[in-house]
């Protein structure tokens, strides 16, 4: 067999322990279609209109462009909580941060401006934190049985 350098074989085994950033689906329906409409929900007064020929140039909805950028990254191991249960464990969101734009989607579409990029992440959080999934963690949290000093 082929012998793997410890040094190797150590970085992949952290490498493994390592939890992804999660995949976000979206819901279309919820999305304006165009990328215009899009970025005046994000931002009304209009500062963010000079991204769109950038953005439309290569992706033809808001759905598209979230698809490719957007992230829920893991919180660090201290800010973690342990699942309750193994039920909540398959669905919890707790260990996720908050949805996000990937930072290459600002460096890609040239949005260079910190404030700017400030409204595509916060429009993230506020619009995109599907609390769904933290609603079902909690519903099956609550109805596991609870496993007291009982048993």
């Amino acid at each position: 067999g082929v012998r793997e350098e410890p040094a190797l074989r150590e970085s992949r085994e952290a490498e493994a322990e390592e939890p992804e950033a999660e995949v976000i689906e979206v819901d279309e329906p919820q999305l304006p279609p165009s990328i215009e409409e899009w970025l005046r929900e994000i931002d009304e007064v209009g500062f963010l209109a000079r991204y769109h020929g950038d953005i439309a140039a290569h992706f033809d909805s808001p759905a598209q462009v979230l698809d490719v950028y957007l992230l829920r990254r893991p919180l660090p191991r201290a800010e973690a909580q342990p699942p309750a249960s193994a039920v909540s464990a398959a669905v919890s969101a707790s260990n996720f941060g908050p949805v996000s734009f990937d930072p290459r989607f600002f460096e890609e579409m040239q949005i260079a401006k910190l404030g700017h990029r400030r409204l595509f992440d916060q429009w993230a959080a506020e619009r995109l934190n599907l609390s769904a999934p933290r609603a079902l963690s909690r519903r099956l949290t609550a109805a596991a049985p609870a496993s007291g000093p009982d048993d």
